[in-house]
């Protein structure tokens, strides 16, 4: 009998591992590629000395292999809500495929510049060094687009048995994407809590108004 698409595999680190790559290898592997990229890097700002803005220069790579590497993981995680079927359909092929793309050019030229001793960000001062930042932007942009494709895709055809945890997946991805960029996870963090709990609830049978977010009280 096949598992559950909501379910966790138990066991150690070696068994969630392969739960990720059963759900969506590709970005299973890319974010594991990023996380095995922070130990040198890591190393790097153990040993060079030098800053930008009052920061070493490794800083900035090391947060990025961090924050990229969790969001293709729990992002394939999320593919896995899926029929297996509808994992390969063209949507999600594309959300693999701009995370795949617009990680690794971020990453990519963000290394780059801190080997150089030059920033990434706000770096416009050249043709160059402005036009890459740009794209920078559009690939930030299009990371953040793959959400709401994933969460109407989950919304469509996800498991109806997921029950609250689907529902504040699907809530919780919606929101990642139009939230403050600052608040962004907290707001997504803050929506599965609210519908799962409420849901959970419902379940148990309490009836009621469900309570309003005072999101800016």
């Amino acid at each position: 009998m096949s598992a559950h698409p909501l379910a966790i595999a138990p066991g150690p680190a070696s068994g969630f591992i392969a739960d990720l790559m059963r759900r969506e290898p590709t970005l299973a592997r890319f974010g594991l590629l990023l996380w095995a990229a922070m130990p040198p890097v890591a190393l790097a700002l153990a040993v060079d000395e030098r800053t930008l803005r009052e920061a070493n220069i490794w800083w900035k790579p090391l947060k990025f292999l961090l924050s990229a590497g969790a969001f293709s993981l729990t992002t394939a995680w999320f593919v896995g809500l899926l029929p297996e079927a509808r994992r390969r359909a063209r949507p999600v092929r594309i959300v693999v495929a701009t995370i795949v793309a617009a990680g690794a050019f971020e990453i990519a030229y963000i290394v780059l510049q801190a080997a150089l001793g030059q920033a990434s960000h706000y770096n416009v001062g050249d043709a160059l060094h402005g036009a890459l930042y740009g794209l920078m932007a559009l690939g930030a942009i299009s990371l953040c687009a793959t959400q709401p494709v994933l969460a109407l895709e989950i919304a469509r055809h996800g498991a109806r048995d997921g029950g609250a945890w689907r529902a504040s997946v699907v809530a919780g991805l919606a929101l990642d994407a139009v939230a403050p960029r600052r608040a962004r996870g907290v707001f997504a963090l803050v929506a599965i809590a609210y519908v799962a709990g409420w849901a959970a609830l419902m379940a148990a049978g309490f009836t009621g108004a469900a309570p309003p977010l005072a999101f800016g009280r």
